[in-house]
């Protein structure tokens, strides 16, 4: 094989693995997200100057990888995120557009929809953009409980201070994680240090949150928070399961190399459970009590496995859970 044939084939082949992934919109990504790819110790990128020997020269003995580069924060582009956290890249570039402008957002939605997840992985994307380093204190991770919420406000009116004063930015942290607000009781409150803080220069906030509150306008209005949903019948969310385990499929099927119809059918058949619970849940709860992604992400990739796995899951958390919520329900509502 020549290079420029080796070039279109691995562009070639991750575009299918992205189809094979996520068939609905392949994540926003094509062949065009492959930086280059590298065997052994050969670079190639479209800018590079052709090896000497063919590709077969360099792929002998135990050298018989091609390992594929993504375009990413060098190339200021969001493709390697997106193909790393599996989330399409016209959400991913919202929310990135989104603490660009407003430097505040809330990610809020049931738990186990991955907002914690998100929120570190938009804060390591936001310092690597800023071109510095991950170092430590650079994200601050606050956890919110209910005990916290007086130091969380001592917290926040320290930092408006040092955003105020003329020798800041030292040793402040760029990005600031808030975890699980809804542990709070008045938002607002929480914030108001900030109101008098130099904006621009106030760090990055990512908060998460279970719910929005009765404070959510209050907080677009005077704190300038943009509210992003996390829920499980919307994108990012919805599709998430089904990615996240075909792709898991697929790296077992390369490491066994052969592949497995029943295995197929599983892959397919839990999210579309996923669905149906949360479409109980709704009708005889509300969105609120929907159930995350989360549980169901170590879904063991063989059929046996995936057997027990799941008939453990259902007796001894999902039954129980269901009782509970439409008892909840039922008292809320006082329908059948």
């Amino acid at each position: 094989t020549k290079w420029d044939v080796l070039d279109g084939v691995v562009r070639r082949l991750f575009k299918e693995y992205i189809i094979h992934v996520d068939p609905g919109s392949q994540l926003g990504l094509n062949s065009d997200s492959v930086l280059g790819y590298s065997i052994g110790e050969i670079k190639r990128t479209n800018s590079a100057e052709t090896p000497e020997l063919l590709p077969c020269g360099y792929l002998v003995g135990e050298n018989n990888t091609i390992a594929v580069t993504i375009k990413g924060i060098c190339e200021n582009s969001l493709d390697g995120l997106v193909f790393e956290s599996l989330i399409p890249k016209p959400i991913l570039q919202r929310y990135v557009s989104l603490l660009m402008e407003h430097r505040r957002i809330i990610l809020s939605g049931p738990s186990g929809t991955g907002k914690t997840y998100l929120a570190n992985r938009l804060s390591e994307y936001m310092v690597l953009r800023e071109g510095r380093e991950l170092a430590d204190g650079i994200i601050a991770t606050f956890n919110v409980d209910h005990k916290s919420s007086k130091e969380l406000r001592q917290y926040l009116s320290n930092l408006a201070d040092q955003c105020n004063s003329e020798n800041n930015a030292v040793d402040m942290p760029l990005v600031i994680i808030l975890d699980n607000l809804h542990h709070v009781s008045s938002l607002g409150e929480i914030f108001n240090g900030l109101l008098n803080c130099k904006y621009h220069k106030c760090p990055y906030i990512i908060g998460t949150m279970n719910q929005a509150t009765s404070s959510t306008p209050n907080l677009q209005l005077h704190h300038n928070f943009r509210w992003v949903l996390c829920a499980n019948h919307t994108e990012p969310v919805k599709g998430f399961l089904g990615r996240f385990l075909r792709r898991k499929l697929i790296e077992t099927e390369i490491s066994g190399r052969m592949r497995n119809a029943e295995l197929v059918k599983i892959i397919d058949w839990i999210p579309k459970v996923w669905q149906h619970l949360n479409k109980f849940l709704e009708a005889h709860s509300s969105s609120d009590v929907t159930i995350g992604p989360r549980l169901f992400l170590s879904c063991p990739i063989d059929v046996d496995g995936s057997r027990v796995w799941f008939t453990d899951l259902w007796n001894y958390s999902i039954i129980p859970y269901l009782l509970e919520a439409v008892r909840e329900g039922l008292q809320v509502s006082r329908q059948k």
